[in-house]
């Protein structure tokens, strides 16, 4: 049977593209991805006070498409325009409040903390994201050449400041020693995963303070990650990578909010990698 095929809209950030394509991919779709750009003072403009014209956004092209996955502000009046003006049946799916009138969406899907209601409204009980146990397990051994194969593992997933949180050196250093210490007195290795996020300064710092017993992944590693999720008794995810909890096991996650909330900020939207 021929595969449906899917347009996914995003902003381009890693954790938006984590869920389209995670959707696209349980639904089994022949998908291709865009990054949608705005035009001008659009990008400054909320999408219910935005028309539903190809003239707010920059031109891509897209044809013969099945079903519109988009996720984040700027793709929601391109999902709306692209499904309103196609000349066959369009299933258009949101995910995240679109904070527009849900009727311009076949399908909404966000998250239970979010409230959002409705009869065309799916809650999960978190973001979505395109990894599978199969992904996760076929990384396993990835890490194994730098292992202590006496201990059990710690994986210390670190993120960094956001237009909603900030951390300084001195609280990233706090609780660096903390885990080391609690890792020592348990008998662990720690595993320092960064993310796209996470400054420089912060990963030559977790590689100084952990030393050479633990382990200090120095860039952004995506099979680093899968084997860390994978081996892992316990997972420490700090900062704003604790909503990316959901990628693993509940019972092997602490999470904690290490950053100090900025001024005029607002929840975060799960957009971040």
């Amino acid at each position: 049977m021929k595969k449906l095929k899917g347009l996914l809209l995003t902003e381009g950030m890693h954790g938006m593209i984590s869920q389209v394509e995670g959707l696209a991919k349980a639904l089994d779709l022949d998908f291709t991805h865009h990054k949608v750009e705005l035009n001008n003072f659009w990008k400054f403009i909320p999408p219910k006070l935005t028309p539903i014209s190809n003239k707010v956004y920059k031109h891509f092209d897209a044809t013969n498409y099945d079903i519109i996955i988009s996720c984040g502000r700027k793709s929601v009046v391109p999902s709306i325009y692209l499904k309103k003006n196609s000349q066959k049946k369009i299933i258009n799916i949101h995910i995240q409040d679109p904070k527009v009138n849900l009727k311009h969406f076949d399908i909404i899907v966000t998250p239970e903390h979010d409230g959002v209601t409705g009869d065309n409204v799916i809650s999960s009980k978190g973001a979505i994201h395109y990894l599978t146990e199969q992904e996760i397990s076929s990384s396993k051994d990835y890490l194994v050449g730098r292992l202590d194969n006496k201990k059990n593992y710690l994986g210390l997933i670190i993120g960094g400041p956001n237009k909603y949180y900030n951390y300084s050196n001195q609280i990233i250093e706090r609780v660096l020693l903390k885990v080391k210490k609690i890792s020592e007195l348990n008998k662990l290795q720690v595993i320092a995963i960064p993310s796209i996020r996470t400054p420089k300064n912060i990963i030559t710092m977790t590689s100084e303070i952990l030393g050479e017993n633990h382990i200090a992944i120095n860039e952004v590693d995506k099979r680093a990650y899968l084997s860390t999720l994978a081996i892992s008794k316990y997972l420490v995810a700090v900062s704003y990578t604790h909503l990316r909890a959901h990628e693993t096991r509940e019972d092997r996650v602490l999470r904690g909010v290490v950053g100090k909330k900025k001024r005029g900020g607002g929840g975060g939207g799960g957009g971040g990698g």
